[in-house]
This record gives C-alpha cells, sequence and structure tokens, in this order.
C-alpha cells in the first residue's frame, strides 16, 4: 500500500505545527537536542518544506548515503517489527544487526522509558488502519 504523505490530512498536521503556540509546546517536551536554536532551526526546516523532493534534496544535503541509508532500514526495521515480524527474520533478510533490531523494538514497545514515541508516531500516521490506535490517547 503507497501512502500519499501529501494528502489533506497529513497536510494538516503540517499545518498544526506551524502554529508559533503549538510548536513551542512540543518543542518543550522534546529532547535538550532540539531546544537550542540550531535544533530548532532543524525542525523548522523539515516543516517548511513542501513535497517530496525537496525533503530528498535536504536529505541528502545533510546525510551522506549511508546515514540515509541506516535511517530507512530502521524505519523499515519499525515497521515490521511493529507488524509481528521476529527480529531475528528482520536481521537475516535486511542486515540489521541484533542490537539495532533490539533497540527499534524497545522504542516501539516501551516507548516511554526507551524512546521517544517517534516510530510510533510515523507508523500510526502513514498506516492508520495498522497502527492508528497508537494516536489515540
Amino acid at each position: 500500500m503507497e501512502v500519499n504523505l501529501w494528502d489533506p490530512e497529513v497536510l494538516e498536521i503540517q499545518k498544526m505545527m506551524e502554529d508559533p503556540e503549538a510548536f513551542e509546546k512540543e518543542a518543550a517536551q522534546l529532547d535538550k537536542i532540539f531546544t537550542d536554536k540550531r535544533g530548532e532551526m532543524l525542525l523548522k526546516a523539515f516543516l517548511a518544506l513542501k513535497d517530496r523532493n525537496e525533503i530528498s534534496k535536504l536529505l541528502k544535503d545533510l546525510f551522506s548515503d549511508r546515514q540515509i541509508t541506516r535511517c530507512k532500514n530502521n524505519l523499515y526495521a519499525a515497521y515490521m517489527l511493529a507488524d509481528g515480524v521476529p527480529h531475528k527474520q528482520i536481521e537475516k533478510n535486511y542486515g540489521l544487526s541484533s542490537t539495532t533490531a533490539a533497540k527499534i523494538r524497545k522504542k516501539i514497545k516501551d516507548f516511554e522509558s526507551k524512546g521517544n514515541g517517534g516510530y510510533r508516531t510515523v507508523l500510526a500516521r502513514l498506516y492508520p488502519s495498522k497502527f492508528g490506535f497508537w494516536g489515540k490517547k
């Protein structure tokens, strides 16, 4: 199933994030790395982008191909783990280390103590029929 990241629902989420008060409230909850001016600039840079092409260009400027590949693999591993695929199978099929797979699994399962909820948020928004229950309070 291909997800249209630019559909009205996703764009509405971006609009909410552009609200300065909402941004400040959200930023207060983030790790220190994003609360200084440089971190805030990085977050705002991603929010300012309008389409896949712009996001792709920024990612390529910020990260090496190896770093982007690592991010892609980690996000896909999070999807597979959340979908119930055993981490041993992911390690075997996608070359992910057992340590990385275990860390991702912990961030998904125990996100309140081990992660920040980022994987859960993204998966719930990209695949609401599968993981949308994570977005509900």
